[in-house]
């Protein structure tokens, strides 16, 4: 089993992109010190403008403001995870949030 963060990407104060994660393997700065400083969250997505170059990472590259929330901690499977996952895009789509996720 393994251990996964649910996490809730706010960006600008106007949308949100949920995100699975492994614990031990966050690669936006969950296991540092520190966890999630804009400065590591952002180096991430404008990296990732070179290879994806995603609408999400596009906002949250340019963002002034980012504000990571982790929505629930669980030990599972990846599957498992996901489905948690997608639960939380749906409440916060009928909870009227733009949310990023496609």
């Amino acid at each position: 089993m393994t251990d996964f963060r649910i996490l809730q990407i706010e960006i600008d104060n106007q949308a949100i992109y949920i995100r699975r994660e492994t614990v031990g393997a966050s690669t936006i700065g969950g296991d540092n010190p520190i966890p999630y400083q804009q400065s590591v969250v952002q180096a991430h997505f404008r990296n990732m403008l070179k290879h994806n170059n995603t609408r999400v990472d596009q906002a949250i590259a340019s963002a002034h403001t980012i504000k990571v929330t982790v929505l629930c901690r669980l030990t599972g499977n990846q599957g498992q995870a996901d489905a948690v996952k997608a639960y939380e895009i749906k409440q916060a789509r009928q909870n009227g949030l733009q949310v990023l996720n496609t």
